[in-house]
């Protein structure tokens, strides 16, 4: 059960989540329910969810075309990648920019949540949201030139796939050399189930905890790892379960 204001999104066995929506409708006034399958696909706070004989897509592909026309960059250009290196220099933008760099940083934000190829370049140009710069908008440019090329990129969970979990977490050691990043690592972690990704975030590491096995260069990975473990132990508690096998 996944609840937005007053969206609600319910996955389960079927006459379970017939109870569920007919308890639910004798106390609340509640619109007849959307239920995904082959041929009615489901729109769900801007994420289109798709089913067909391989497997459940959820893509943001309108949303992104809809942020792209928003934006409205001028003779906007395709690019390979979302974000190139550090945003460094430029000379400070006017107001009008400022609300426009505000705009286009949200909106990657909330495309991001369906898009983890934009999690680096999202993470980077929120850190010039108090004083972005013409370098910054630059950036943004770029991030928006890659959804241009590649607006149908999303997320699929193919209908046989194992139910098996993955963990990636790295980080690099003072890598961004922009000022407003104090020379801070850059830490990011990955979790697929079934091949899909499931949580993921790229982040500054504020806080680091030494671990012997990790190594002193790299301790922030050990909040990657503490991150991983506190993700592992919610799934547990959620499913009640008492044991956890790490390999």
């Amino acid at each position: 059960l996944v609840v937005h204001t007053d969206d609600i999104f319910v996955d389960g066995e079927g006459p379970a989540v017939d109870k569920f929506l007919a308890d639910l409708g004798k106390r609340f006034d509640i619109n007849d329910p959307e239920f995904l399958s082959k041929g009615n696909p489901v729109d769900f706070l801007g994420s289109l969810l798709v089913e067909d004989d391989d497997g459940v897509y959820m893509s943001l592909q309108s949303y992104v075309e809809c942020a792209i026309d928003v934006m409205n960059f001028e003779n906007l250009k395709d690019q390979k990648v979302p974000i190139s290196g550090s945003i460094e220099g430029g000379v400070p933008l006017g107001a009008k920019d400022r609300q426009r760099f505000a705009t286009g940083v949200g909106a990657l934000g909330w495309i991001n949540t369906g898009r983890c190829d934009v999690t680096l370049a999202f993470s980077r140009l929120a850190q010039h949201l108090q004083s972005p710069t013409t370098a910054a908008l630059g950036a943004l440019r770029q991030a928006y030139g890659y959804l241009q090329a590649h607006p149908d990129l999303c997320l699929f969970q193919p209908h046989d796939a194992e139910p098996v979990w993955k963990f990636y977490t790295d980080s690099d050691y003072a890598g961004n050399t922009a000022p407003v990043n104090k020379l801070r690592p850059q830490l990011g972690i990955l979790a697929t189930c079934g091949g899909t990704p499931i949580t993921y975030w790229s982040k500054v590491a504020k806080v680091c905890f030494a671990n012997k096995r990790v190594g002193e260069a790299h301790a922030e990975l050990s909040v990657g790892g503490a991150e991983i473990y506190a993700l592992g132990s919610g799934s547990l508690d959620f499913l009640q379960l008492s044991y956890i096998v790490v390999i």
